[in-house]
């Protein structure tokens, strides 16, 4: 392990909470600036029924959130928005974020949209079993392509 490399036990996946929105937010503005989603959207995401929100906890300061919607009829989770501090990435958290969607959702299909040069993003979702599926042109408001992958999960 990396020196200053975080291990599963030095930080917490949990259910995200109203209590979490600012911080969420803040969250938001540093991983993905203009892309940030705002506070009303991120309201909407955590009073929706049938979405999933989590967080990752390091000492207690929030440092990774995720969110997904579950159609169950098309028995399919859609990844909103997932994304860790720059601080903190590297170290296995988006990972477990993305794991523990997959598990507590437990569908047999996931889906998510990643900016198309976001080869580090990309990397990840391919190592974790995403692949390609479609590209939304001018997806993204400064008109960058958005790569849709998508997951076959086996255990659901």
């Amino acid at each position: 392990m990396r020196a200053g490399a975080l291990t599963s036990t030095d930080f917490l996946v949990s259910r995200a909470s109203l209590l979490d929105l600012f911080a969420i937010q803040r969250q938001q503005r540093v991983c993905f600036g203009s892309d940030a989603y705002d506070l009303i959207t991120l309201f909407s995401l955590a009073i929706t029924p049938g979405t999933l929100n989590l967080k990752a906890l390091h000492n207690n300061v929030l440092v990774g959130y995720i969110a997904a919607e579950i159609n169950r009829s098309d028995k399919c989770g859609w990844i909103v928005t997932v994304g860790v501090l720059p601080d903190y990435t590297g170290r296995g958290i988006a990972t477990a974020l993305l794991l523990s969607v997959e598990q507590q959702l437990n569908l047999p299909r996931l889906r998510l949209t990643v900016r198309s040069h976001n080869q580090r993003a990309i990397s990840l979702y391919e190592r974790l079993g995403y692949r390609w599926s479609g590209t939304h042109r001018k997806y993204y408001r400064d008109g960058e392509d958005g790569l849709m992958m998508e997951k076959i999960v086996t255990s659901a």
